[in-house]
């Protein structure tokens, strides 16, 4: 195959607005594709665009990290190709779907386990959906409450329009609300970066981006690894997914099928998920 070269460009959402980089360019533009949304399956994506840029055809490919609910809303709207999301459709999404008559492939890439994590030197090592609720609803805003010494808790929470929210909300929260006070950030990185900066905040994360600056907690007795994400058996336990609409395009159609190759399956297993290779491709792409 002739080896030509792709334009990649990663487009973050930062307080100042969208920054876009160049990173690679040789030839005319004759394609493109544009994906948007989560933080947490970004760094899959952009793993996989360094490779898949080595031998297929020009094009120009850009990655807005936006969050799971605003990539799925560009693509609805027809200005995203692609969307990363860390959380299935919701009902709404559903019907906007339905409204305006688009038929959307859901594609399954990769397992992940929203891990709870506190500050590497908090001596707790286990906790309860019933004790992180109350926590994050404002029943238990003490430390000693949980057997460890006293000290106010600091929740910290992504943003509404972040997939791991909302997969925290529905298996976490259930019908209540955030207490006012908890903290909000804009992506797994940040939480762990603001966890580990404070010895009395929890939080919460995609498991590929737990690291040893904090400790992540055993949830009603089960930790999360790969065999328990596998199993479902692990309570956080979730899908990672690419949406796109059922439309032809080759350029966007060989690089989701390179995502759940071998090579790209590879990349979702060494950036900490879990591979989804165990699944026939009947399951992975269904409609959404």
């Amino acid at each position: 195959m002739k080896t030509k070269a792709i334009w990649i460009i990663i487009s973050v959402v930062a307080a100042a607005g969208i920054i876009s980089l160049p990173l690679f360019f040789n030839g005319e533009q004759n394609n493109r594709v544009d994906i948007k949304g989560s933080t947490t399956v970004c760094p899959i994506i952009m793993r996989c665009l360094d490779l898949f840029k080595k031998d297929y055809s020009e094009a120009l490919i850009t990655v807005t990290k936006s969050g799971s609910g605003s990539g799925i809303a560009a693509l609805l709207d027809g200005t995203a190709d692609i969307a990363m999301s860390s959380r299935p459709l919701t009902e709404k999404e559903k019907s906007i779907i339905a409204e305006k008559g688009l038929k959307i492939d859901r594609i399954v890439i990769g397992l992940d386990g929203i891990a709870i994590i506190v500050h590497a030197q908090n001596p707790i090592d286990q906790i309860s959906i019933k004790q992180l609720r109350d926590i994050y609803t404002g029943k238990i805003t003490d430390w000693k409450e949980l057997g460890c010494t006293p000290g106010k808790i600091i929740p910290v929470s992504r943003d509404v329009s972040s997939g791991t929210f909302v997969i925290f909300g529905k298996k976490i929260l259930g019908s209540e609300k955030l207490r006012p006070d908890v903290q909000l950030v804009p992506s797994n990185r940040v939480m762990v970066q603001s966890v580990a900066a404070n010895k009395e905040s929890i939080g919460y994360a995609g498991l590929g981006y737990v690291d040893k600056s904090v400790k992540a907690l055993a949830v009603n007795g089960c930790h999360t690894d790969p065999t328990t994400i596998k199993s479902g058996k692990y309570p956080l336990s979730r899908e990672l997914f690419l949406f796109t609409r059922d439309d032809f395009s080759e350029l966007k159609k060989n690089f989701l099928e390179f995502v759940l190759s071998p090579e790209g399956q590879r990349i979702v297993r060494e950036e900490g998920f879990v591979a989804a290779t165990n699944q026939s491709n009947s399951k992975k792409r269904r409609k959404g």
